[in-house]
Protein backbone atom coordinates (compact mmCIF):
# COMPACT_ATOMS: atom_id res chain seq x y z
CA UNK A 1 0.00 0.00 0.00
CA UNK A 2 1.07 3.55 -0.66
CA UNK A 3 -0.18 6.96 0.40
CA UNK A 4 0.30 10.11 -1.63
CA UNK A 5 0.27 13.86 -1.41
CA UNK A 6 -3.01 13.85 -3.33
CA UNK A 7 -4.75 12.13 -0.40
CA UNK A 8 -5.05 8.75 -2.12
CA UNK A 9 -4.22 5.43 -0.51
CA UNK A 10 -3.53 2.68 -3.04
CA UNK A 11 -3.47 -1.05 -2.43
CA UNK A 12 -1.29 -2.94 -4.90
CA UNK A 13 -1.20 -6.49 -6.18
CA UNK A 14 2.10 -8.09 -7.20
CA UNK A 15 0.29 -9.58 -10.19
CA UNK A 16 -0.30 -6.08 -11.65
CA UNK A 17 2.00 -3.24 -10.65
CA UNK A 18 0.74 -0.85 -13.33
CA UNK A 19 -2.59 -0.09 -11.67
CA UNK A 20 -3.59 -0.28 -8.01
CA UNK A 21 -5.93 -3.13 -7.05
CA UNK A 22 -7.91 -0.69 -4.89
CA UNK A 23 -7.75 3.03 -4.27
CA UNK A 24 -9.33 5.25 -1.63
CA UNK A 25 -9.52 9.03 -1.44
CA UNK A 26 -8.91 10.34 2.07
CA UNK A 27 -8.78 13.98 3.18
CA UNK A 28 -5.56 15.86 2.57
CA UNK A 29 -2.03 14.71 1.84
CA UNK A 30 -1.29 11.35 3.50
CA UNK A 31 1.76 11.91 5.71
CA UNK A 32 2.13 8.49 7.39
CA UNK A 33 0.59 5.05 7.62
CA UNK A 34 0.93 1.87 9.64
CA UNK A 35 -0.74 -1.54 9.72
CA UNK A 36 -2.15 -3.12 12.86
CA UNK A 37 -0.82 -6.64 12.16
CA UNK A 38 -3.38 -8.66 14.12
CA UNK A 39 -6.41 -7.09 12.43
CA UNK A 40 -4.77 -5.87 9.19
CA UNK A 41 -6.33 -2.44 9.74
CA UNK A 42 -4.47 0.44 8.13
CA UNK A 43 -4.07 3.66 10.15
CA UNK A 44 -3.33 6.81 8.11
CA UNK A 45 -2.41 10.31 9.25
CA UNK A 46 -2.56 13.41 7.08
CA UNK A 47 -1.00 16.86 7.00
CA UNK A 48 -4.04 18.47 8.67
CA UNK A 49 -3.86 16.25 11.77
CA UNK A 50 -6.69 13.89 10.77
CA UNK A 51 -6.61 10.14 11.40
CA UNK A 52 -8.27 7.55 9.17
CA UNK A 53 -8.64 3.80 9.49
CA UNK A 54 -9.17 1.37 6.63
CA UNK A 55 -10.36 -2.03 7.77
CA UNK A 56 -9.08 -4.90 5.68
CA UNK A 57 -10.95 -7.67 3.96
CA UNK A 58 -8.25 -9.65 2.17
CA UNK A 59 -10.67 -11.93 0.31
CA UNK A 60 -11.69 -9.09 -2.05
CA UNK A 61 -8.26 -7.71 -3.01
CA UNK A 62 -7.61 -8.19 -6.71
CA UNK A 63 -10.61 -10.50 -7.18
CA UNK A 64 -12.59 -8.07 -9.32
CA UNK A 65 -15.32 -7.82 -6.69
CA UNK A 66 -16.52 -4.63 -5.09
CA UNK A 67 -14.32 -3.75 -2.11
CA UNK A 68 -15.64 -4.47 1.35
CA UNK A 69 -13.01 -2.34 3.05
CA UNK A 70 -14.43 0.20 5.46
CA UNK A 71 -12.91 3.68 5.67
CA UNK A 72 -13.52 5.65 8.87
CA UNK A 73 -12.27 8.98 10.13
CA UNK A 74 -11.50 9.25 13.83
CA UNK A 75 -13.14 12.37 15.20
CA UNK A 76 -11.58 13.23 18.58
CA UNK A 77 -13.12 16.71 18.67
CA UNK A 78 -11.47 20.01 17.92
CA UNK A 79 -9.36 20.17 21.11
CA UNK A 80 -8.16 16.56 21.44
CA UNK A 81 -6.48 15.69 18.12
CA UNK A 82 -3.24 16.87 16.58
CA UNK A 83 -2.92 20.53 15.57
CA UNK A 84 -0.93 19.99 12.40
CA UNK A 85 0.69 17.25 10.38
CA UNK A 86 0.90 13.78 11.88
CA UNK A 87 4.49 12.73 11.25
CA UNK A 88 4.37 9.08 12.38
CA UNK A 89 2.02 6.26 13.37
CA UNK A 90 3.04 3.05 15.16
CA UNK A 91 0.66 0.17 15.92
CA UNK A 92 1.25 -2.17 18.84
CA UNK A 93 2.22 -5.73 17.90
CA UNK A 94 1.36 -8.70 20.08
CA UNK A 95 3.70 -11.68 20.34
CA UNK A 96 0.83 -14.18 20.20
CA UNK A 97 -1.66 -13.99 17.37
CA UNK A 98 -5.13 -13.27 18.70
CA UNK A 99 -7.81 -12.47 16.13
CA UNK A 100 -10.75 -12.85 18.52
CA UNK A 101 -12.27 -9.76 20.03
CA UNK A 102 -12.07 -7.31 17.11
CA UNK A 103 -14.06 -4.09 17.42
CA UNK A 104 -13.85 -1.26 14.88
CA UNK A 105 -10.97 -3.11 13.22
CA UNK A 106 -8.82 -3.25 16.37
CA UNK A 107 -8.26 -5.79 19.13
CA UNK A 108 -9.71 -5.12 22.56
CA UNK A 109 -7.08 -4.61 25.24
CA UNK A 110 -3.50 -3.50 24.72
CA UNK A 111 -3.31 -5.06 21.24
CA UNK A 112 -5.62 -2.40 19.81
CA UNK A 113 -3.49 0.58 20.75
CA UNK A 114 -1.46 2.83 18.48
CA UNK A 115 0.74 5.90 18.86
CA UNK A 116 0.92 9.06 16.77
CA UNK A 117 3.51 11.83 16.72
CA UNK A 118 2.90 15.27 15.32
CA UNK A 119 4.43 18.61 14.51
CA UNK A 120 2.44 20.06 17.42
CA UNK A 121 5.11 18.66 19.81
CA UNK A 122 2.84 15.85 21.03
CA UNK A 123 2.76 12.07 21.10
CA UNK A 124 -0.70 10.60 21.56
CA UNK A 125 -1.84 7.13 22.60
CA UNK A 126 -5.06 5.97 20.91
CA UNK A 127 -7.49 3.14 21.67
CA UNK A 128 -10.25 3.44 19.04
CA UNK A 129 -12.09 0.44 20.47
CA UNK A 130 -12.88 2.46 23.58
CA UNK A 131 -13.01 6.10 22.46
CA UNK A 132 -12.13 8.28 19.49
CA UNK A 133 -10.26 10.68 21.78
CA UNK A 134 -6.62 9.99 22.69
CA UNK A 135 -6.14 8.00 25.88
CA UNK A 136 -2.94 9.89 26.71
CA UNK A 137 -1.20 12.94 25.31
CA UNK A 138 2.48 13.65 25.98
CA UNK A 139 3.92 17.08 25.21
CA UNK A 140 7.58 17.77 24.44
CA UNK A 141 8.98 21.04 25.76
CA UNK A 142 11.82 21.20 23.26
CA UNK A 143 11.95 23.37 20.16
CA UNK A 144 11.86 20.38 17.82
CA UNK A 145 8.67 18.60 16.82
CA UNK A 146 8.19 14.84 17.10
CA UNK A 147 9.23 13.16 13.88
CA UNK A 148 8.89 9.46 14.75
CA UNK A 149 7.35 7.12 17.29
CA UNK A 150 7.74 3.37 17.96
CA UNK A 151 6.64 0.83 20.56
Amino acid sequence: MTGGTDGRVNFWSLANLRDPAESFQLGDSVSCLAVAPESETLVCGDEMGNLYTIQSNQSTVGSGQRSKRKVAKLDPGKDAGHFGMISAVACKTLKASARAGLTKGFLRGSGGLFLTAGVDWTVKLWGPVYTEKPLLSLVSHSYDYMSDVQW
